[in-house]
C-alpha cells in the first residue's frame, strides 16, 4: 500500500517528532549561546607570536577594565596600552588575570616584528580564551547539527516510502540489553532493544535505543512499517506521533478492507 498526498502537517510531525532531533537542537542551542560569548573574546593572534619573529618594546598602561569573564575561577581583566614603533604611537590590549600593573605603569610589550600592530603585554594574551576552546565548541555545534541531519534524513526516508509503498507487519521484542556505563540525565540507563519481524518468510531485525525498557515486554508484538522496496528499512510504529500512527493504521485498514 502507499500513502499518496501526505498532508503537510503529517510531514512536519514526522520530521520534528524524532527525539534525537530535539537532542541535536538542544546541543546547538547551548553551544550557540556559549559561542556567542566566546567568539568575540578569543585570542586569534596567538599563532602569530609562535610562527613569526617578535620584538620587545616598552609601553605604558592607559586603561584597565574588568571583564565579565572568569577562567579557572580567576577574573579576567583587559589591559589597554600604548607603545611607540618608528616614532609612531600604536595602541593594543591584553587579557589576563590580575597582574601587578596600574594605569600609567611601564610594561614590556611583545609585538610581531613585521606586523607591529599585533602586540600584547608579555605573558598575557590577546583574548580571554584560546582558539582551541573555540574549535572544541565549534565541533560540539557541528555534532549537534549532524544529529539533526541524520534524524531528519531518516524521517525523510520514511516519508518517501510511505508515499511509494509500505507494508505493516508485526514484530516481537527478542532481546533487551543494558548499555554499560551510559546514563541519560545522570540517572537513566540506556537499553538496546532488538525486534524481529518476518517478510516473505525472511526474518529481519530492527533496533531501538530507549531509557524506558519496562514499556517493552519480551515477545509481545509491535507493529512495524516496512519499506515495500527494501524490507530491511523499517520503523516501529510506536516511535511515531500518535496522530501520525493512527493515520497510517487507518490507511492500512482501508487498504486491507478494499
Amino acid at each position: 500500500m502507499n500513502y499518496t498526498n501526505i498532508p503537510l502537517l503529517v510531514k512536519l510531525r514526522l520530521l520534528l517528532s524524532n527525539k534525537f532531533a530535539y537532542i541535536g537542537l538542544f546541543i546547538i542551542a547551548v553551544s550557540s549561546i556559549i559561542l556567542s560569548g566566546f567568539i568575540p573574546n578569543t585570542d586569534y593572534s596567538a599563532y602569530k607570536y609562535v610562527e613569526s619573529k617578535t620584538s620587545i618594546v616598552k609601553g605604558t598602561i592607559i586603561g584597565i577594565t574588568e571583564t565579565n569573564t572568569t577562567v579557572n575561577e580567576n577574573k579576567i581583566y583587559k589591559y589597554a596600552f600604548e607603545y611607540i614603533i618608528a616614532n609612531v604611537t600604536l595602541n593594543g590590549y591584553s587579557f589576563s588575570k590580575p597582574i601587578n600593573l596600574e594605569i600609567g605603569d611601564e610594561a614590556s610589550i611583545e609585538y610581531v616584528t613585521n606586523e607591529p600592530e599585533i602586540s600584547r603585554i608579555i605573558n598575557t594574551t590577546n583574548g580571554s580564551f584560546s582558539i582551541e576552546t573555540l574549535y572544541f565548541l565549534g565541533s560540539v555545534f557541528l555534532f549537534g547539527l549532524l544529529i539533526i541531519v541524520i534524524a531528519i534524513l531518516k524521517r525523510i526516508k520514511l516519508i518517501k516510502y510511505l508515499a511509494t509503498g509500505f507494508d505493516i507487519v508485526n514484530s516481537k521484542l527478542v532481546d533487551k540489553m543494558k548499555i554499560p556505563f551510559v546514563r541519560i540525565n545522570n540517572y537513566q540507563s540506556l537499553y538496546r532493544l532488538t525486534f524481529e519481524y518476518s517478510v516473505n518468510g525472511q526474518i529481519k531485525e530492527i533496533t531501538k535505543y530507549n531509557t524506558s525498557s519496562h514499556k517493552f515486554i519480551k515477545y509481545r508484538t509491535y507493529p512495524v512499517i516496512v519499506n515495500h522496496a527494501n524490507h530491511n528499512d523499517a520503523f516501529l510504529l510506536i516511535d511515531l506521533p500518535q496522530k501520525v500512527s493512527d493515520l497510517i493504521l487507518s490507511k492500512s485498514t482501508v487498504a486491507n478492507n478494499g
